[in-house]
């Protein structure tokens, strides 16, 4: 199985680096979503996802790919998200294969936000029929907020 966090053991007690953890390299957040038509089409993509060992690698690590749900998504905080890596490559190779392989009623965004403000990437992938009108909610928001507690005099 891969492992996209590149181990890094965190003890959120105290908030500290385990010994041995490479904390160097830029970090990605990454998200994507599989939207299908019908369960029979999200039926039909894991079956052929599942025959292909990277693609099955890839949905591992995945949510909901065996439930009834018509979608699958994965989310990746804080990664080494490098494309020449194969466990990426095994990623974005399975999200290819949706139009590549024009799978009916099939579509993915994709979207990586790296450290700096403007590496943002996006991409979509539609494979045949896909109804209209389908909303892939998967987007970046970054956020900068202050709280504090004012002081009663």
């Amino acid at each position: 199985m891969f492992n996209l966090t590149n181990g890094i053991n965190r003890d959120f007690t105290n908030n500290s680096i385990t010994k041995g953890e490479s904390i160097m390299g830029y970090r990605s957040d990454v998200t994507y979503a599989i939207l299908f038509r019908e369960l029979s089409c999200k039926r039909k993509f894991v079956a052929i996802a599942k025959l292909n060992p990277q693609f099955n690698e890839a949905l591992k690590e995945c949510e909901h790919v065996d439930d009834d749900k018509l979608f699958i998504h994965a989310d990746f905080n804080y990664v080494k998200w490098y494309d020449e890596d194969e466990d990426v490559q095994c990623h974005m190779q399975m999200l290819d294969s949706i139009s590549t392989n024009e799978l009916d009623g099939v579509s993915a965004k994709f979207v990586r936000m790296g450290e700096e403000n403007d590496d943002i990437e996006e991409m979509v992938f539609e494979g045949e029929d896909c109804p209209n009108g389908w909303s892939i909610h998967v987007g970046v928001s970054r956020h900068v907020y202050n709280e504090y507690a004012k002081r009663g005099d």
